[in-house]
């Protein structure tokens, strides 16, 4: 998502670095509000609830990325049962209600499965699907964030949603900008996903 001089928007963006502060999860809600006023993100229903506030833009659906050279990369989507014979990445229990869901149905599919719980999602869970015939679960919207991974879609009813997370106590200009989102809602989302 990229927003843009032409958006209309009526205020000014700066766009911090804060890749080290972003590599440890626990940190970004000290950062809202002091070092960043949003940040886009996939909500997590059951881990950030009553930390921050989230302003939903819309559903995302679930895929899995994998290495170009994976035995399933050709696919054109992927059910459960065809993940069987390898090890899923998938999120921590606790961390968001469709995500425990897919977790549930992954075990009653495939009782034997292989999970590997990853805590946080940065660089080395990504790189275990890079190097290795791991399958990491992870969303469309995020599919050219990982270059060296071919994305695809997971048959699967579960969605998570997608949009940008503010502190608990917003800032007038965050109210201005979630106002401005509400009045063109239609157009900047279809821009921004196009």
């Amino acid at each position: 998502m990229t927003m843009a001089r032409e958006d209309g928007l009526p205020l000014k963006f700066e766009i911090p670095n804060l890749v080290a502060e972003l590599s440890q999860m626990n940190n970004n809600f000290d950062l809202l509000g002091q070092k960043c006023d949003l940040l886009e993100a996939i909500y997590c229903d059951i881990a950030w609830q009553g930390q921050c506030q989230f302003y939903k833009l819309f559903q995302t659906p679930l895929g899995v990325a994998i290495n170009h050279h994976h035995p399933l990369a050709g696919q054109t989507s992927v059910t459960i049962k065809e993940l069987a014979p390898y090890t899923i990445t998938l999120s921590i229990p606790g961390v968001a209600s469709q995500l425990d869901a897919l977790r549930a149905d992954i075990l009653r599919e495939i009782p034997h499965a292989t999970i590997h719980d990853a805590e946080t999602i940065g660089q080395d869970t990504i790189a275990l699907s890079e190097v290795q015939p791991y399958i990491f679960i992870t969303q469309k919207i995020f599919q050219d964030n990982h270059p060296n991974l071919v994305t695809i879609p997971l048959e699967t009813p579960y969605t998570l949603p997608y949009g940008l997370i503010y502190s608990n106590t917003p800032s007038q200009p965050v109210r201005d900008l979630l106002t401005f989102i509400d009045d063109h809602r239609e157009a900047l989302i279809k821009k921004w996903v196009s």
